[in-house]
C-alpha cells in the first residue's frame, strides 16, 4: 500500500463553476501543476461558514494530530506501570492498526505481550 502525503496538511478555498472547493493536502499536494493530488470537499452553492468547511477543517485537524497522538498513545502503553491507562493506549493502537491496514505495521502493539507482562 501507498505510504499517505507527508504532514502537515491545510485547506485551500477555490471558486468552482458552481460554489467552491476545499482543497485538502500538504503544501507540495495543493501548489502542484498537472494532476491534482489534492483531496477536495465541494460546496456546491455554498458560502460562509458551513458544515463544508467544518469538514475540511476537521480532516486537516485529524491528519495534523495523527502522529503526536499515536506518539503519546505509544509512550502510554509502553510505560512500565499496570493499570487501566496502559490496556486502553494498548487497545486504541491496535484499533488504528486495524484501520491502517498493513501501511502502518508499527501501530501494533501485542495485547497478548501486555496481558502477559501484567498478568492479566
Amino acid at each position: 500500500m501507498t505510504a499517505h502525503t507527508p504532514t502537515p496538511w491545510a485547506i485551500a478555498e477555490v471558486k468552482t463553476s458552481c460554489g467552491r472547493c476545499f482543497k485538502i493536502g500538504s503544501d507540495e499536494m495543493l501548489n502542484e501543476g498537472g494532476k491534482p493530488t489534492y483531496v477536495c470537499v465541494y460546496d456546491d452553492y455554498g458560502y460562509g461558514d458551513n458544515v463544508q468547511r467544518a469538514n475540511a477543517n476537521f480532516i486537516v485537524a485529524a491528519v495534523n494530530a495523527h502522529d503526536a497522538l499515536v506518539a503519546a498513545l505509544r509512550a502510554v502503553a509502553q510505560a512500565k506501570m499496570p493499570g487501566e491507562s496502559r490496556r486502553i493506549a494498548v487497545e486504541a493502537l491496535s484499533a488504528l492498526a486495524v484501520q491502517a491496514g498493513p501501511a502502518e505495521p508499527d501501530f501494533a502493539i501485542s495485547k497478548d505481550n501486555v496481558d502477559q507482562t501484567w498478568g492479566r
